[in-house]
């Protein structure tokens, strides 16, 4: 299953928010190896609920996407879960208006 969390800029901004320079201060604030760190930048991964447990007074919306909820309620930006439902609703629409073209056509052989 594809994710659109970019793991990188999520460790990132960890750094960023609590002022560490390097992967080995964000390891001993989350309790974790430097080489857990590392794993996380080669693997694209992370330990969501070691970090958000941890970052009870981050923004969630900023340390997961980069943007804060006050930029997304003000309409300078769009949440990106809501982008991505805009992106399924426009495909299904093209799926439905897909199919309704074929029961017309079914329905006209029916007719003759």
């Amino acid at each position: 299953m594809k994710t659109f969390f970019n793991k990188e800029l999520i460790i990132n901004r960890l750094k960023e928010v609590n002022n560490f320079r390097t992967d080995k201060e964000l390891a001993n604030f989350l309790g974790i190896s430097k080489t857990t760190i590392s794993n996380w930048y080669t693997r694209n991964t992370i330990d969501f609920e070691l970090v958000l447990s941890k970052c009870e007074h981050v923004d969630i919306n900023w340390l997961l996407f980069g943007s804060s909820i006050s930029n997304i309620n003000s309409g300078k930006q769009k949440c990106p879960v809501c982008q991505i439902n805009e992106q399924i609703i426009i495909s299904l629409k093209s799926t439905i208006s897909g199919q309704d073209a074929k029961i017309a056509v079914l329905q006209d052989k029916i007719k003759d």
